[in-house]
């Protein structure tokens, strides 16, 4: 799954920005305060700002590795890139913790510029962004993660009644997938406005592994999808596979997912003992094969109208799964009215599990 986020003023402001998460990691959750904090300082690890995630604050204007929200250092790393003027300004209601976090700012001075994220893992988010304008309750931004329940939420207004959704903050929620996730802020012109950041792990994030992508090189009839799934079927895009729950045996609560099938049409989900050619996969119909050796027919599902669909037995009673072991797993789709080479089928990315006790 990509994941977009634009933040983008409707007066018109203009700024552009990406996020980009990836190589999975630990579960693992940030809060981040971006601007001027030499003058304003920042957060103590007793302040939970809007989502109340009290912990540690990154204090970030620039290039950094990023600490925990229990001050641990962690693979996770920011770039910035084009976002590089920080600013500052006395919002007329703000007061103590809640200045440090609000009155300053990181905005884009040319037409472009991005947040890059490199070390997230792999698992579901909810995400807040803080984009209010210290210094005009009328410049409103739109905060967009493509992918997320929420969709655009448009992002404006002051702080004198506090914390409040949508004036001083926009909440989304989204799975990272594959370890990538990219958000991207388009400018139109003036400035726009980015506070901080707190982004929170709500689970998935130890279940697995995404690998095997379809890139047109490796794809049978160069129909690549994109970076997190697998080859392009008819619709133009590819099929993603993730999941949710843990990769637990005595929990035996993992569901794994799908998106971006056809709709109406049925999908096999399977599991293999091996990354098929050292997980780059080799063509099969449409796709490619990820998962292979000693493999198990786990179900057959119907995907739904918007091309989505999941398991609903026993992943681990099914594939006979100990604690230790590493299985793989992908779903075979049927893709029969619009097949790009004319297999008339295709398959996901695979998805990687290391099951535990």
């Amino acid at each position: 799954m990509i994941l977009h986020t634009i933040l983008r003023s409707s007066l018109p402001l203009s700024a552009a920005a990406a996020l980009l998460m990836s190589a999975p990691a630990s579960s693992q959750s940030f809060n981040i305060d971006f601007g001027d904090n030499v003058t304003l300082g920042t957060p103590s690890a007793t302040y939970g700002g809007a989502s109340g995630q009290a912990g540690f604050w990154n204090d970030c204007i620039g290039d950094m590795p990023l600490a925990d929200i229990a001050g641990n250092a962690t693979g996770v790393s920011i770039s910035l890139v084009g976002v590089d003027t920080p600013y500052g300004f006395d919002e007329l209601c703000t007061a103590g913790e809640d200045q440090m976090l609000m009155d300053d700012i990181m905005y884009t001075g040319g037409t472009s510029g991005y947040f890059q994220f490199t070390g997230l893992a792999d698992g579901s988010y909810e995400v807040y962004t803080y984009a209010m304008a210290p210094d005009s309750n009328v410049f409103l931004t739109d905060v967009t993660i493509v992918g997320s329940t929420e969709g655009t939420l448009t992002v404006g207004g002051d702080f004198c009644l506090g914390f409040v959704h949508l004036a001083t903050h926009a909440v989304h929620h989204v799975n990272v997938v594959g370890g990538n996730a990219q958000i991207d802020v388009a400018i139109n012109a003036s400035y726009t406005s980015l506070n901080g950041m707190q982004i929170i792990q709500t689970g998935g994030g130890a279940a697995g592994t995404a690998f095997c992508f379809g890139d047109a090189a490796s794809c049978p009839c160069a129909n690549g999808g994109s970076a997190d799934s697998g080859c392009a079927n008819g619709s133009g895009s590819g099929a993603v596979m993730t999941s949710s729950g843990s990769g637990s045996v005595s929990a035996d609560d993992l569901v794994l997912s799908s998106t971006g099938l056809i709709g109406n049409q049925p999908g096999l989900y399977f599991q293999g003992n091996n990354a098929v050619n050292t997980g780059l996969g080799v063509q099969f119909g449409d796709g490619l094969r990820c998962a292979g050796g000693g493999v198990i027919r786990l179900q057959v599902r119907f995907a739904d109208v918007n091309g989505g669909s999941a398991t609903s037995i026993s992943v681990s009673t099914k594939g006979g799964c100990a604690a230790g072991d590493v299985k793989r797993y992908q779903i075979w789709y049927r893709d029969p009215a619009t097949t790009p080479c004319g297999a008339q089928f295709n398959l996901s990315n695979g998805y990687e599990v290391t099951w535990e006790a």
